[in-house]
């Protein structure tokens, strides 16, 4: 098999100022490899270096901001090591960090050698003289780094050749006696091996004299990163070389390493300050272990800002390590707008042969009376060519351009690619803006792991409701999607772009849900409505009723719409529907938090006897007002003319409930409100999701749902198909969902018959809230068959607990006609075969339709008949006049 090996070998190396012999030029390095299947039997060397700054000797080229501008090669005078043999003579470098904090310049470089003959495995070397003088390291102070290359193919990998892992640090760590500080270092594998690290071992030739533990301090493994944690509690100030080696070990197989690699580098401990301070960076700095994604020939700028906390402390540097070749530093400047935060700017415009992940790692220094204080070092990864998730508008919810219905509270955002939840509070925000002020009116963080109303159904979807935020009808909005509202779930979790689009609302006449409790629900002798989302239930007392009028039929009571008229509720009241697109109600902002909701129930008079021309009765009307403030009714006004009766009702909690419509059984994209009204045929499946938006601590319960040919769900005409959480229609299915405040069911399309068959079919539900954990409740105990529930059953009896009345987003519409399979093409040419009839069967044919036509007679008759006695009788529905009261929720456009 032919392949190749890059090693990459990193070297880290500054010294104290105070130092006056030269050669102590060393701070630590890094060496690693990976393997280049392009070349027979070669390797190919990548490799960092980092000296004391300003740092010269015979054969080494020094680097100097003029050689980091220039970006030419440098000659370093030191040898790289296969085994035994020099393997490659001059290591030269391009410099590429000059830093006067820390006190060190840095560079990298490449070269490809041959690989020794006979041979897969062997070690890689660097060595030479000489660390800074060390507390824990004797004279001469040599120092080795040894990496080792196997190029063994992997069988479980399908042959191919392993990769080594990969770290990086800020050389040098500065320390306080007597404070813990923790340094993180990020450690990865191309091959997605698993990484830990461990001190070097001296009898593994992995190291001179300074090798295993560091002198109080723990080293541990945390998935992609190791932590060494030192206590401070060292008895000698100075300066301490930390010497680890990192490893990648098989997924299956963990005890064996696959490969090792060193890391070096240098801890100086200093002596304490009255706090243990230390300088910290501040927005925009990127945090540690961010992924910053930059695409080729495209300008990228990273702004690093670090702030002194206390005005006796001034920023000194900020120095970097592992820049990418090309990327330019600006010098330290101040904020205009804070005297203790300065900042760097990290500009670059990576090349096509740059693509890949590359590892940057920063730190921060301050002064205090010539005393010098680092931060903890922090480490980004800037992906060239990484997939930047962003916002897709044409396909989320509502659309550039959409008219949303002032209820809605459901929005769903669609992505570019796959995206996960961000885990940072900061920055993760969706925003609502007028477009007329540029105000910020709502935002919502999706960072909020533990909040219901943020889920992410599909891979690269966030839906999140806003309960309580009330959208002004006929208003153009902006829709602003923050940068980092979401993170891509590719290798690069990079922060996904920043999007806006605008969408406008309709009329104002949809309001918020509100759920009541039973005590503030209070029952009087005369009419008392119930303010719900999008619909409003007037309750007439029958002994209130009977005190001012002589109507007994409550059909003879209507609204501002003499088609919606009252009907029969329970033993003492009647009940009106007025759901606030119609039956002629009005709704009115009173201002930008305030809705108001109006209808009258007229009662007119009646006559005297029946086929009387006279009445003693007045013309009763009965004005009905809600006011709605947020999310929560503060009182509701009673007019009937006669007397004002005002209630002072104060709502608790927000319950929001949804009933949508879905594609299909994976219960994936949903139906949205343009959809509406969504043809289907007889017999086609429809799917729906019942859903309240609560915490996950509330369960929910099917109490029943039914079908109307109009949007009001107390039409009398009905068809009920699940009762008491039972399905009476056989085609009802229920679909399992591990969340309890979801419930989802199908059941095979139908229409109803006569002047409706043509006709759109709404859906409604009743739903009831339960606690989880409440196993007593209806929602646990779930279908209870009991023999008053027949099938095809269209009487609504049931419970009285908590409830709420959504339905879909509108009306399905049926297709009833099978497609004609008869040869349409020329229907002249069919007219003599099917109207061949002799002379006998034209008789006969004449005296069947004769006979047809006086059954149609008889039948219609008998159904004018049946619509009379059926006015008459009195639906029943659940008595609920003494129980809570949840929102009836019909969602308009979105």
């Amino acid at each position: 098999m032919e392949y190749s090996v890059r090693v990459s070998l990193w070297f880290l190396v500054f010294s104290a100022a105070s130092y006056q012999v030269s050669g102590f030029h060393f701070r630590g390095g890094i060496l690693t490899w990976k393997p280049l299947p392009i070349e027979p039997r070669s390797i190919q060397v990548n490799y960092w270096v980092a000296w004391k700054k300003d740092f010269s000797e015979r054969l080494f080229d020094v680097c100097t901001p003029q050689t980091v501008v220039e970006q030419t090669p440098l000659y370093t005078g030191k040898s790289l090591y296969c085994g035994e043999e020099v393997c490659l003579h001059d290591m030269d470098y391009v410099c590429t960090d000059y830093n006067a904090a820390g006190d060190y310049a840095a560079g990298q470089g490449s070269h490809t050698i041959a690989v020794p003959d006979g041979t897969d495995a062997f070690d890689i070397s660097f060595r030479s003289c000489c660390w800074v003088n060390l507390e824990n390291y004797p004279v001469p102070r040599h120092y080795l780094l040894n990496a080792t290359v196997d190029l063994t193919p992997r069988n479980n990998r399908g042959g191919i050749i392993n990769s080594s892992p990969v770290g990086a640090v800020v050389p040098v760590q500065l320390v306080q006696q007597g404070c813990t500080h923790v340094i993180r270092i990020p450690v990865s594998d191309p091959d997605g091996d698993v990484v830990r690290c461990r001190f070097a071992d001296e009898s593994n030739r992995e190291c001179f004299k300074v090798c295993g533990p560091l002198a109080n301090a723990d080293l541990e493994n945390s998935g992609d990163e190791c932590v060494l944690i030192y206590d401070g509690s060292s008895p000698t100030v100075g300066w301490y070389a930390v010497t680890i080696m990192i490893e990648d070990f098989n997924r299956r197989r963990s005890r064996r390493p696959l490969s090792r690699v060193p890391l070096h580098f240098l801890i100086n401990v200093t002596a304490t300050d009255d706090n243990c301070h230390q300088p910290q960076f501040v927005s925009p700095t990127p945090e540690n272990g961010d992924c910053l994604p930059a695409a080729v020939g495209q300008r990228k700028t990273i702004k690093l800002a670090a702030r002194s906390e206390d005005s006796r402390y001034t920023i000194s540097g900020i120095s970097t390590f592992g820049l990418p070749l090309g990327m330019e530093v600006s010098p330290l400047t101040s904020d205009p707008d804070d005297p203790l935060t300065f900042f760097i700017e990290l500009g670059w415009v990576p090349r096509n042969n740059q693509v890949g992940p590359h590892q940057i790692c920063f730190a921060a220094f301050d002064r205090k009376d010539n005393k010098e204080f680092a931060s903890d070092q922090v480490c980004i990864n800037v992906y060239v060519g990484a997939l930047v998730a962003h916002p897709v508008p044409e396909t989320s919810s509502p659309q550039p351009g959409d008219i949303v219905d002032v209820s809605n509270q459901e929005w769903e955002i669609h992505f570019n690619s796959t995206i996960m939840q961000h885990t940072t509070e900061a920055g993760a925000i969706v925003s609502f803006i007028r477009a007329d002020t540029g105000e910020p009116v709502h935002t919502v963080n999706l960072a909020s792991e533990s909040d219901p109303n943020i889920q992410f159904p599909m891979s690269d979807t966030v839906v999140f409701n806003t309960p309580g935020f009330i959208l002004e009808g006929e208003t153009e909005y902006i829709l602003r999607v923050h940068e980092g509202a979401v993170r891509s779930d590719t290798d690069c979790k990079s922060l996904s772009s920043a999007h806006e689009w605008h969408f406008e609302t309709g009329p104002d006449r949809s309001l918020p849900a509100t759920r009541f409790s039973p005590e503030e629900i209070r029952r009087t002798p005369t009419a008392v409505p119930e303010c719900f989302s999008s619909f409003m239930l007037i309750y007439v007392s029958k002994s209130w009723l009977a005190t001012v009028s002589s109507l007994t039929d409550p059909a003879g009571m209507y609204l501002n719409d003499p088609l919606c008229i009252g009907e029969d509720f329970n033993e003492t009241h009647y009940v009106l529907g007025a759901p606030h697109d119609m039956c002629g109600t009005v709704v009115e902002s009173e201002s930008s938090n305030i809705q108001t909701v109006e209808n009258i129930v007229h009662i007119p008079p009646q006559p005297l006897i029946n086929g009387s021309l006279i009445t003693r009765d007045n013309n009763i009307e009965v004005h009905v007002t809600c006011r709605l403030e947020g999310a929560k009714v503060t009182h509701a006004q009673f007019d009937p003319n006669i007397t004002t009766i005002v209630y002072h009702e104060t709502g608790y909690g927000t319950f929001n409930f949804q009933l949508r419509m879905f594609h299909d059984t994976t219960f994936g994209p949903k139906y949205k409100p343009s959809s509406y009204p969504i043809d289907v045929y007889q017999r086609q499946r429809l799917y729906f999701e019942a859903k309240v938006i609560s915490d996950e601590d509330m369960s929910v319960f099917l109490e029943s749902c039914r079908a109307t040919p109009t949007a009001n769900p107390r039409d009398p005409t009905h068809y009920i198909f699940i009762n008491k959480g039972c399905p009476v229609d056989d085609t009802v299915e229920f679909h399992h969902h591990s969340s309890t405040i979801r419930k989802r069911f199908s059941i095979e399309a139908f229409a109803f018959i006569g002047h409706n068959l043509h006709g759109s079919v709404f859906i409604h539900c009743d739903i009831a809230t339960c606690f989880a954990e409440d196993v007593d409740s209806k929602c646990a105990r779930g279908c209870v068959e009991t023999p008053s529930i027949a099938r095809r059953d269209t009487s609504e009896t049931g419970s009285s607990s908590s409830k709420a009345y959504p339905n879909t987003d509108g009306p399905i519409r049926i297709h009833t006609g099978e497609k004609d399979t008869v040869n349409q093409a020329n229907p002249v040419m069919l007219a003599p075969s099917q109207f061949n009839f002799s002379l006998v069967e034209l008789p006969m044919l004449t005296a069947t339709i004769l006979l047809l036509f006086i059954i149609l007679v008889v039948l219609v008759r008998a159904f004018k008949f049946m619509r009379r006695s059926k006015k008459q009788q009195t639906p029943m529905y659940p008595h609920r006049v003494d129980r809570i009261k949840l929102p009836s929720i019909r969602i308009g456009n979105e």
